[in-house]
């Protein structure tokens, strides 16, 4: 993410900055405009990193490091730049000065320890920086709750805590157990489609979901299937099974005339043929 960071036009007439060598203006410029700046002004970043993005030597960006060590201004530990006086010329609002808290928290707690404990007038100054973070945000704190105590003492109703949302119970249907609705949707089901209509729809889409390696997860994807193909399925399995046995009751009929016509008792009667449905057919 790009990150905005101004350079103040006094940064050029500050005396530190005046007295420095060109070369060590450059690199204290990059320290506080890299991609690797945070709103706590200590971050990590190599050295191969700073003279790739510089053009400067290694040899130079280490005697610059020592220079600004000397005189207390920035530090360079276990590859982290430590600026001593950046959170002081910050002006950083609430939130970004927790968000200040939250990266001196990530750090290694080597580099915390460092700091908190150095007891050089530069970290000193670190240190009181951080210290003032954590009480302004103690502070922060301690308003809000005294304005929520407020209201409940003045009658006012307190901002309502957000409501949980309530637990989903899944049910599975049929032999496969690749089709799950809401529990309390099942209800529905009943209410709408008959019993054996419901049960054939059911194994119906069950072993098609099985051929083609697919799950139902809820009742609005269920009703999709039943309202566009398996209802309309059904109804069509229904008409073939009628035809069947008119078709075979106008056989009967044909046989027991063609019977009496020849003189004879009885001709062998033939039950109507009953097919197996294909389930996983669309």
């Amino acid at each position: 993410m790009n990150k905005l960071r101004s350079v103040n036009t006094k940064f050029w007439t500050d005396p530190f900055i005046e007295d420095l060598e060109p070369e060590s203006k450059l690199l204290y410029l990059y320290l506080l405009t890299n991609d690797k700046t945070n709103m706590l002004g200590i971050y990590e970043v190599s050295i191969k990193k700073i003279c790739y993005d510089t053009g400067l030597k290694k040899e130079r960006v280490l005697k610059a490091f020592e220079g600004f060590q000397r005189v207390s201004k920035v530090f360079y530990f276990e590859n982290f730049v430590i600026m001593m006086n950046f959170l002081k010329n910050q002006k950083l609002n609430p939130n970004m000065k927790k968000s200040a808290l939250r990266e001196f928290d990530e750090l290694p707690n080597s580099l915390k320890i460092r700091i908190n404990c150095n007891g050089s007038e530069g970290f000193e100054r670190l240190s009181k920086g951080l210290v003032m973070l954590s009480k302004i945000e103690s502070e922060i704190e301690s308003e809000i709750e005294s304005e929520i105590e407020s209201e409940i003492e003045c009658g006012k109703p307190a901002k309502p805590a957000k409501p949980t949302k309530p637990k989903i119970e899944f049910i599975d249907l049929g032999e496969f157990e690749n089709i799950k609705i809401e529990k309390d949707k099942f209800e529905l089901l009943v209410k709408t489609y008959p019993a054996q209509k419901l049960d054939w729809m059911i194994k119906k889409l069950g072993a098609w979901l099985v051929n083609k390696n697919k799950t139902v997860k809820n009742y609005k994807s269920l009703k999709g299937y039943f309202v566009n193909w398996v209802d309309k399925s059904y109804e069509e399995e229904k008409q073939k099974q009628s035809q069947n046995k008119d078709k075979h009751a106008n056989y009967n009929k044909a046989m027991d005339e063609l019977g009496s016509f020849l003189g004879l008792d009885e001709i062998e009667q033939t039950e109507p043929e009953t097919y197996e449905t294909d389930y996983t057919e669309i």
